[in-house]
């Protein structure tokens, strides 16, 4: 049986961009721990996500998330059934270089290592803001 990686709530509350769906069909952007519901518009036969309402915490909505999508639309992590866990897809970030895979790494050392990714994308989109706004010139 092959291990999947479980996402906990620190993991989501680090994660600097996102959409969520819930299972009763809602839409919320995630945004550094808080989320902001959303609704469904269309324009020019384009899908346009608006937000509504005030941001709140995403404990209160944890427990019922189902999919959640990264920046571009793709899915990186479902649920199948409220209470269950929320599952990494095997292209995510969060299922590592495979050295879970080769080494058997303890699930303490595999959050370091997930915990360590995020980090540095969030390293690499601060390092590319910086060298754009002092070495670019427009």
């Amino acid at each position: 049986m092959k291990k999947r990686t479980s996402l906990g709530l620190e993991i989501l509350q680090r994660i600097e961009k996102g959409r969520i769906q819930l299972f009763n069909g809602h839409f919320y952007r995630l945004v550094r721990g808080k989320v902001i519901r959303q609704f469904i518009c269309w324009e020019h036969g384009q899908q346009i996500f608006e937000d509504f309402g005030k941001e709140q915490r995403i404990e209160k909505i944890f427990q019922q998330i189902k999919l959640l999508f990264d920046p571009t639309g793709k899915i990186v992590a479902t649920r199948t059934m409220s209470g269950e866990p929320l599952f990494a897809k095997k292209e995510s970030i969060w299922q590592g270089s495979g050295l879970a895979m080769k080494y058997g790494l303890s699930d303490v050392l595999r959050i370091y290592h997930e915990t360590e990714a995020v980090d540095f994308c969030q390293w690499l989109k601060e390092m590319k803001r910086h060298c754009y706004t002092h070495y670019v010139k427009t």
